[in-house]
């Protein structure tokens, strides 16, 4: 496949646009097309080696991805191919004391996509199919692609900690605030087990996307 990569830290001269390996994917986990990925700040630091990766050089940024399904690996329900989805790029192991107390955010493991493992900056790329939730067709690949990381943290901040009261809009932009709403109303609605802040159930070995060295 096709990928943007680096291969030694620097600024964008030191990205390069080549073949890659494919991604090959296990029981638990799915292979996802990348139509859309959202360039977040995380990648300047990963690229420039204020946050090298864990896993080492070569490295593939892209945190925030939204695609299609590829493929899905033994075990998995729920996802077809051509599916449109949306993952959500962080990793907990599933078993500390916060994963088991539902803050897996805070996991003492805690991963992303696109920096502990290579990320969308790619044709394809393999993520634990616990981590992947529907796209509604209301909401396109590159509005989706802000969701994960830059709508959710404000989401959190707003609703899960101030518990301030939903608004009709959160935003200058109305586009960007009704797909955010829209977004929301359908993680809510998803059922438990296959929410990404839900105990992994899709995944037979959720430490595999624990950060290296953990």
């Amino acid at each position: 496949m096709k990928a943007a990569l680096f291969r030694e830290h620097g600024g964008a001269e030191k990205i390069l646009y080549e073949d890659y390996r494919d991604p090959t994917i296990g029981a638990g986990e799915a292979l996802v097309r990348v139509k859309a990925c959202a360039l977040n700040q995380v990648d300047m630091l990963l690229l420039d080696g204020r946050f090298p990766p864990p896993e080492g050089l070569p490295h593939v940024n892209g945190c925030e991805v939204t695609g299609t399904i590829e493929a899905t690996g033994a075990g998995v329900t729920g996802l077809r191919p051509g599916q449109r989805v949306i993952v959500f790029p962080g990793f907990a192991c599933g078993s500390c004391e916060y994963c088991v107390r539902g803050e897996r955010t805070v996991c003492v493991r805690y991963g992303y996509l696109g920096a502990h493992k290579d990320g969308g900056y790619a044709e394809l790329v393999k993520v634990p199919a616990a981590n992947v939730l529907p796209l509604p067709e209301a909401i396109s690949f590159e509005s989706g692609a802000a969701v994960p990381l830059a709508m959710l943290t404000s989401w959190h901040a707003l609703v899960a900690q101030a518990e301030v009261p939903d608004r009709p809009c959160w935003s200058r932009r109305p586009a960007a605030a009704s797909g955010a709403r829209r977004s929301r109303s359908r993680v809510s609605a998803a059922p438990a087990s296959s929410r990404p802040s839900a105990p992994t159930t899709r995944s037979s070995s959720p430490d595999r996307w624990a950060p290296s060295g953990s």
